[in-house]
């Protein structure tokens, strides 16, 4: 760019001068997390605008803390651009909650999406089975298979240490 004035006499050009527009920070949205089992869990994001600037990093951070960052765990997703990813979040914990945020890299910075809340398929014992029985523990007992008596005031083998019942059923043991 250079400045310049013309008069009668001609145009005269001053010194050329440079400059670089600046690079806004990406946007990036957070999928909600789907398909989650007891270890694992699928989420994602969509960069939505690269910021005038090349992207050089997309994922997932997660964490079991809120508003997790690129400074702890993260999937980092291959593509690259505008676009919809999707990444698989595995070696989680039973029972656990995650949060995760994905995030999108250029030269100004690393933007996150919204801390995304997941709670965990707890499954706490995963030998009862919700009964919708009628019959002798009434409505609302849980089966255990391979049994608690009515008469055993701990709860049974299995459960996650710190659960609690809001309203404890009755148990039953199963004799089918």
């Amino acid at each position: 760019m250079r400045a310049y004035a013309t008069n009668s006499a001609g145009t005269g050009y001053g010194p050329e001068a440079t400059f670089t527009t600046l690079v806004d920070l990406p946007v990036v949205t957070t999928t909600a997390a789907t398909a989650i089992t007891k270890v694992s869990a699928v989420s994602g994001g969509e960069v939505t605008y690269d910021g005038g600037g090349t992207l050089t990093a997309r994922g997932l951070a997660w964490s079991t803390t809120a508003n997790p960052t690129i400074d702890g765990t993260v999937v980092l997703d291959s593509g690259t651009g505008i676009s919809v990813f999707i990444s698989n979040l595995t070696g989680l914990v039973l029972n656990t909650t995650y949060h995760v945020r994905a995030y999108a890299t250029n030269s100004a910075g690393t933007a996150y999406g919204a801390d995304e809340r997941r709670f965990r398929d707890a499954n706490l014992v995963d030998s009862c089975s919700a009964l919708r029985d009628f019959g002798p523990a009434g409505p609302g007992a849980l089966l255990l298979r391979g049994g608690l008596s009515a008469a055993q005031s701990r709860p049974p083998k299995g459960m996650i240490p710190g659960a609690a019942l809001v309203h404890p059923p009755t148990f039953r043991r199963d004799t089918r």
